[in-house]
């Protein structure tokens, strides 16, 4: 995508604050909106997905250090979600050349209207919090940090979506906890994507900054809030929304 006017200087621009506003609260959750508005631009696929490495992993960085100040991160568990997914995000690379733009598209926008789902069906958050945290065995998490890398490698940052949704799951996390985990999982598994997409040449760099930057203040500042209100209603609006623009996505690519 050319970024050749102010009409598309400012659509990326408002595109980078809701991302990092909604990563800084709610986790990978940011990714879906870049994923969706970068796709109702005119972004082809592959582009997306280098620019959602490049995103995530400066959303990461900012918004993670309110989580990290009040110990909202389970370090072990990022550790042991991370490393192996750093492999499986080189795999997924790989596979994903070999499968056609359409096919990819069709992933993310099943992935989209999925993750609206879940987020809009799920149980309060309260009730999830309340529930005991699991310790699944080094036998299980490693081969799920491997696969989250490979969806993540495939699908670029839009592959973080699952990884609260596994860690309020499959582990029983607490939602705050599982969002600062989350959103450490995802800047280790960017950085293999961004260096992956930058040797391809399918990152945007020019557009990618513009998102960056306005991400990186939104994240920052929403990173903060996130630990001392609630995100129930963030969520639940988030969901409405996947659930509604993957349907015009779909609607749109068969036009």
């Amino acid at each position: 995508m050319e970024v050749d006017s102010a009409a598309k200087i400012v659509l990326l621009v408002m595109i980078g604050l809701a991302t990092g506003g909604l990563t800084g609260l709610t986790g990978a959750s940011g990714m879906s909106i870049l994923i969706s508005g970068l796709l109702m631009v005119g972004c082809e696929i592959r582009e997306v997905i280098g620019l959602t490495f490049l995103v995530t992993l400066v959303n990461s960085l900012t918004s993670v250090i309110p989580y990290w100040r009040r110990q909202l991160i389970d370090q072990r568990l990022a550790a042991a979600l991370g490393v192996p997914a750093v492999a499986g995000v080189f795999a997924g690379h790989h596979l994903a050349e070999a499968v056609p733009d359409t096919w990819l598209q069709t992933v993310m926008l099943v992935a989209l209207f999925a993750a609206g789902m879940r987020i809009t069906l799920s149980r309060s958050m309260e009730q999830e919090a309340g529930r005991p945290t699991r310790r699944p065995p080094l036998s299980f998490v490693i081969p799920l940090g491997v696969a989250i890398g490979l969806i993540m490698g495939v699908m670029g940052g839009g592959g973080g979506l699952f990884i609260g949704a596994v860690l309020m799951i499959a582990f029983r996390i607490p939602v705050k906890r599982a969002i600062g985990t989350s959103i450490l999982v995802m800047g280790v598994t960017a950085v293999p994507g961004l260096v992956l997409h930058g040797i391809a040449q399918t990152a945007n760099w020019q557009a990618g900054g513009m998102i960056a930057v306005a991400s990186t203040v939104a994240a920052f500042g929403s990173g903060r809030l996130a630990t001392r209100v609630p995100v129930t209603v963030v969520k639940r609006f988030l969901g409405g929304y996947l659930l509604v623009i993957s349907v015009l996505l779909a609607v749109k690519s068969l036009i």
